[in-house]
């Protein structure tokens, strides 16, 4: 099934059992969905919606920082949720271990070993996992290596 369909699927599960929070963050993920495919005058197809649901998970997580300095639990507590249900639809993150060992595979290929290459290294890393680690994982693991 279609990552698209699932999240139909869900949305009207969410509708009818009254979730909502969930429906909420399932009908603003449908809607960008549907603004950057008018956009782009096609479906998206899984992978852009992955990528669209992480940068959202990024931006939340910004925003629960904010919402914590303010002293706004009750806006924490709803971001937070919102998360878990876009985590729904995200695969499985690298471990560390895993990530570490893309890292020096893809080093070793491209035979970068010097600091000044670290941006060359990053986004090919970044091409090879897609959504299952952060850019900012990437980028502390990379540093660590060429240091």
């Amino acid at each position: 099934m279609k990552l698209s369909e699932q999240l139909l699927q869900d949305f009207k599960k969410y509708l009818i059992n009254k979730e909502i929070i969930k429906k909420n963050t399932i009908q603003m993920l449908r809607a960008e969905i549907l603004n950057i495919s008018k956009e782009k005058h096609r479906d998206l197809n899984d992978t852009e919606i992955l990528q669209l649901i992480s940068k959202q998970i990024k931006q939340k997580k910004d925003a629960i920082e904010e919402f914590k300095k303010a002293d706004r639990e009750d806006l924490v507590n709803q971001t937070e949720e919102e998360i878990l249900t876009l985590n729904i639809y995200m695969p499985e993150p690298l471990s560390i271990e895993e990530l570490k060992s893309i890292i020096a595979e893809t080093m070793s290929e491209l035979n970068i070993y010097h600091l000044n290459e670290m941006g060359t290294l990053i986004r090919e890393v970044k091409s090879q996992v897609g959504v299952r680690a952060d850019g900012k994982t990437i980028s502390q693991l990379v540093k660590e290596v060429l240091v």
